[in-house]
């Protein structure tokens, strides 16, 4: 404590003076012993009486102004002692436990590892525990808030002055105020929920996670006897997990920490969770060495869920066998949309992605008869580019999908999705094999087109063979003249005229549908962009 080193200084002050002041005086008396003894020789005595100088006149004694001529003793000034120079201010991390539960600050926010500036305010080239408590209230709570004794006990905290306390410095228990802290220090400050001193100290291993929201994590819970000299760390398995809200412990439903003091933990909105626990371990008290209940003191660790990053991906649709039309008139053939996380839930999906291209090449309202797009709460699309039949297909990167809400989307992903034309859904998805293609003019190219039953649950790939190859333009299928695929599905072609050029196809392959019937099977248009040059 503070006071008690000012106590000290002082006392060596005092004697230092003393030291000083009583030099002149034994120097005096070694002076005189060389005059005569009055005991010895009663003429000198009598003659020493009678001048009124015997050896124990005060004045004398003192150093008068003869002792002053004669030996040149007069007492000298005590030197100044030197000042210490102030400790830089420090910045250092501060947590308040309030019975179990992380305090509030001033402005309604948890007091948990808020940054503290501590000041050498006394000037002794240190910084203390008492020095970052008068910080920390004065910064979170209110300057009365704390107070301190002589001794360098706590009596007053966070406003509290039961005397129920008790403080850490990195994990560690301190022996009173006067302890030094430095920049970096994480202090934990307790009130006690026990009145008798058995709270039990608990941290996790992370004071913080980012992670985007809905992604699960892990975080462990340990601790050990507040009090004891020579603690011993141990999982606190079975304490209830929740969060902190407004200086109030919220339990998570069915969520505590496991034998091994781990806890599995996601939140499926994007946000700041202040993360806590609250319960009893049953502990051995090391003074009485008797097993008790034993409350914890509150961790925490500040979870930032995040929103999925914006990502760019590719859309086509296919409408009754020819690639749709956008808003502006051109085809809706590998279009790039840029995809949101609209409810924050940590994940981007086709729903999602469905919403950002109709808003971008049609039109997307909220409100379903205004909008080309909608879909229900299990993730069905009831409407699509306008159409609102219900009978839709969507495949990711050629893979079929049930569910717009639940299905995932990524950076670079291609997203199909098809009005078919058969009443019965028993529309074939087909592919090229190459979806951009650069060549100069009357060169010829080659393309693959291949594709499988679009309900498949297992599908496999077979070439499309004997449908027409065409192109695109405004919304409608142009055949090219002699442009059939091959019974291996490849198709030659050569554009005479520079240009762009949507490469598509049309027409229909017999197949076993999901019933096991014979079909006829209209092709889902597929889409290669040809850029002619000289």
């Amino acid at each position: 404590m503070k006071t008690r080193v000012k106590a000290k200084a002082l006392s060596l002050v005092m004697a230092a003076i003393m030291v000083f002041t009583m030099t002149p005086s034994v120097a005096f008396a070694a002076e005189q012993a060389e005059t005569p003894d009055p005991a010895e020789n009663p003429a000198v005595s009598e003659e020493a009486d009678k001048a009124g100088t015997t050896s124990t006149d005060d004045e004398s004694l003192a150093g008068g102004e003869d002792a002053v001529d004669r030996g040149n003793m007069a007492p000298q000034p005590a030197a100044a002692p030197a000042k210490a120079k102030a400790a830089p201010n420090a910045k250092i991390k501060v947590t308040i436990n309030n019975k179990g539960v992380i305090a509030k600050t001033n402005k309604g926010k948890p007091m948990a590892r808020q940054t503290v500036t501590v000041v050498d305010l006394d000037r002794d080239g240190k910084l203390t525990v008492d020095e970052a408590f008068i910080a920390t209230h004065k910064a979170y709570n209110n300057e009365d808030g704390y107070a301190s004794n002589e001794d360098g006990w706590i009596t007053k905290l966070w406003g509290d002055d039961s005397g129920n306390f008790w403080t850490f410095v990195n994990d560690k228990g301190i022996q009173g105020a006067g302890d030094e802290v430095k920049k970096g220090d994480h202090m934990y400050a307790s009130i006690f929920a026990d009145p008798m001193f058995n709270d039990w100290y608990t941290t996790f291993n992370k004071s913080s996670v980012s992670i985007l929201a809905s992604r699960e994590f892990t975080l462990n819970l340990r601790g050990f006897y507040g009090t004891s000299e020579n603690p011993e760390w141990a999982p606190a398995a079975g304490i209830q997990i929740g969060t902190w809200s407004n200086g109030e412990f919220k339990p998570l439903k069915d969520v505590k920490t496991d034998e091994n003091g781990n806890v599995k933990l996601k939140f499926t909105k994007a946000g700041t969770y202040y993360v806590t626990a609250k319960g009893i371990v049953r502990g051995v008290n090391p003074w009485s060495e008797k097993e008790v209940d034993c409350p914890t003191m509150a961790p925490m660790c500040v979870v930032t869920a995040k929103a999925a990053p914006n990502a760019k991906i590719k859309v086509t649709i296919n409408n009754k066998g020819v690639i749709a039309k956008t808003k502006k008139g051109n085809a809706m053939a590998r279009r790039t949309v840029t995809v949101k996380d609209l409810n924050k839930d940590g994940r981007l999906t086709v729903h999602e992605a469905f919403i950002a291209a109709h808003k971008g090449y049609n039109r997307y309202s909220t409100t379903a008869s205004k909008s080309g797009y909608a879909s229900n709460k299990d993730g069905f699309i009831q409407k699509l580019w306008g159409n609102n039949s219900g009978n839709f297909l969507t495949y990711i990167n050629g893979k079929g999908i049930w569910s717009t809400h639940d299905t995932i989307i990524k950076k670079g992903n291609h997203l199909y999705a098809s009005i078919n034309k058969d009443k019965g859904g028993n529309d074939w998805y087909t592919t090229f094999n190459k979806s951009y293609v650069k060549v100069k003019r009357k060169r010829t190219f080659t393309l693959n087109l291949k594709g499988f039953y679009g309900m498949s649950v297992n599908p496999k790939a077979a070439p499309v063979v004997k449908v027409q190859v065409g192109t695109w333009s405004k919304g409608k299928f142009k055949r090219i003249r002699g442009a059939k695929t091959d019974a291996k599905g490849n198709v030659k072609l050569k554009f005479k005229y520079r240009g762009t050029y949507y490469v598509t196809a049309k027409g229909y392959v017999t197949d076993k549908n999901w019933e096991g019937k014979t079909v006829k099977c209209p092709i889902m248009a597929p889409a290669c962009k040809v850029k002619v040059t000289k």
